[in-house]
């Protein structure tokens, strides 16, 4: 649904071209209390990755369709009257990976004049952590941030308020589905090859867990785990969906494995293509846990969108 809104010549304008959805946030500032304040929030549910993973192009269709998204987006962008300065999109894995990604984002720049900045996955980290400093209360602690999407899943290790390092792993809801539909053996071994290089970099982080830093938080971020919270709430009849415990997510798990998409849909009002992805989502987020030997994730309502327009806010204001 587009909406029609005042125009600013203080409003901004992020677009996250996702492997599962296209995200549009406007959005402008209190910065009085340094805050985001939400405009207007879009979310396209157009799946590029099921294109880029499983044939490693964006098939024409997709293209068609995401070129007239961005035509609507341009649209209320215009209407806004937001200035090109204040305009930044982001593509991530399903562009990164597709061999014609770099060619449709030039016929979106011609065709809309709005440039797309495909993300390295370090990258696309960096930014879910600045969005992540921006929203949250960093204490002394450290804090291990994972943030899950379509087509990749990215880690932060944080540590007395610094971003200490940064890692992306080619693993997500989209890219497993893709695995699953090529055969049990290609799935497994996606699997297997995302715990070694889950190990890898809980090693690389100086192995800090809660075994070795009682201390240490886990973190989650993007639309799955906000979705985690609101079935901690629908399914198991808790309070709060700002935090899951393992146990919760097991049991959760349960209950989304022995229901079909089309019942999640009506019972637990998602969208389609979350019902889709859930499931795989909730093994990767248990995956993690285990791995890493956290009992809890907190799950605030931060993503990757938060970071490109807290970032763009950021460099003008230093222009400034």
């Amino acid at each position: 649904m587009y909406i029609f809104i005042m125009a600013s010549k203080n409003l901004y304008a992020a677009i996250d071209v996702g492997s599962n959805a296209i995200r549009f946030l406007i959005a402008n500032f209190d910065e009085k209390n340094n805050k985001l304040i939400t405009i207007q929030y879009n979310r396209i549910p157009l799946r590029l990755g099921v294109d880029a993973f499983n044939n490693g192009i964006i098939s024409a269709p997709l293209e068609k369709e995401l070129l007239s998204t961005f035509k609507k987006f341009k649209e209320l962008i215009k209407i806004s009257e937001i200035p090109n300065s204040n305009i930044r999109a982001v593509g991530t894995s399903a562009l990164r990976d597709s061999k014609n990604g770099s060619t449709i984002c030039r016929k979106i720049l011609e065709e809309t004049d709005i440039k797309i900045n495909i993300l390295t996955g370090i990258e696309e980290a960096k930014s879910v952590f600045f969005a992540f400093k921006k929203s949250w209360h960093l204490n002394d602690h450290p804090l291990f941030l994972m943030d899950l999407g379509g087509g990749s899943l990215e880690f932060n290790l944080v540590q007395k308020k610094e971003l200490i390092s940064s890692d992306s792993i080619n693993i997500g809801t989209v890219r497993m589905l893709s695995a699953a539909q090529k055969g049990a053996k290609i799935y497994e071994g996606l699997w297997q090859d995302f715990q070694k290089q889950m190990s890898k970099i809980i090693n690389r982080q100086g192995g800090v867990t809660p075994a070795n830093t009682p201390q240490v938080s886990l973190i989650g971020t993007g639309g799955n785990l906000r979705c985690l919270g609101t079935l901690r709430k629908k399914i198991l009849g808790k309070k709060s969906s700002d935090f899951a415990k393992k146990k919760d997510i097991e049991k959760i798990l349960l209950t989304i494995k022995n229901t079909s998409v089309k019942k999640r849909i009506e019972q637990f009002d998602l969208r389609k293509d979350r019902a889709e992805v859930i499931e795989v989502a909730l093994e990767l987020i248990d995956k993690v846990m285990t791995i890493g030997g956290f009992d809890k994730i907190y799950l605030p309502k931060i993503g990757l969108i938060d970071g490109i327009i807290w970032e763009l806010y950021e460099k003008n204001t230093e222009k400034n």
